[in-house]
């Protein structure tokens, strides 16, 4: 076994320990917004996986204080995409 090899798998045990919370809130101007919090991954790791997330549900996001914020009301597609990828979300 190689060591990236052991690396992806330590990533993906990494994964399924976390508990990920998706939720939503109402910001200004009564706008809804997705909230994913509880991410214990490298900062590389947050980037590509906001990216993705961005792309695959066509919105705009960010990382701000340990938190991807998303806009709009994307919940249960967010917890569709990261199941699907191996996290456990709540």
């Amino acid at each position: 076994m190689t060591v990236d090899e052991l690396e992806e798998q330590l990533r993906d045990l990494d994964r399924t320990e976390m508990v990920i919370h998706v939720s939503t809130e109402t910001r200004r101007f009564s706008k809804p917004v997705t909230i994913i919090s509880g991410l214990k991954i490298s900062d590389t790791e947050v980037w590509a996986l906001l990216t993705s997330l961005k792309k695959w549900l066509a919105t705009g996001g960010t990382w701000k204080n340990g938190k991807m914020i998303l806009q709009g009301d994307k919940q249960e597609n967010v917890i569709t995409f990261l199941t699907e990828h191996g996290y456990k979300v709540t």
